[in-house]
């Protein structure tokens, strides 16, 4: 079964395996339980993930951030999208069209 959900604190270990695909080498990278929770709690910031019988395929982040220039209008900025390497290519980049619905039901598109 295919889903697309926010990432949870149990996720950790899963997001972890994804974001070592993005930056191997990384010595600095740290996923933790209780960062993810505070992303999943806070209005305008959103660590979605894809998941495939249980097993978590792709991610991506959403932020939404203010600005003084356009009436003070928020844009949303999507940052590490990352697809796990055995899927990419196999059209389950749809993480961005479920962007796009957390900011139109969110009010901050109007198009």
């Amino acid at each position: 079964m295919e889903l697309i959900r926010e990432a949870e604190g149990r996720d950790r270990e899963q997001l972890f395996a994804l974001y070592k695909m993005l930056v191997p080498n990384s010595k600095k990278m740290n996923v933790s339980e209780e960062q993810t929770e505070l992303i999943r709690a806070d209005s305008r910031n959103f660590l979605l993930v894809y998941e495939e019988d249980g097993e978590i395929l792709g991610t991506v982040t959403l932020n939404i951030c203010l600005q003084a220039l356009h009436g003070m209008r928020p844009y949303g900025l999507i940052e590490n999208i990352i697809v796990h390497e055995s899927r990419r290519n196999k059209s389950i980049g749809e993480l961005n069209p479920m962007t796009y619905k957390i900011l139109k039901k969110s009010g901050y598109i109007s198009w």
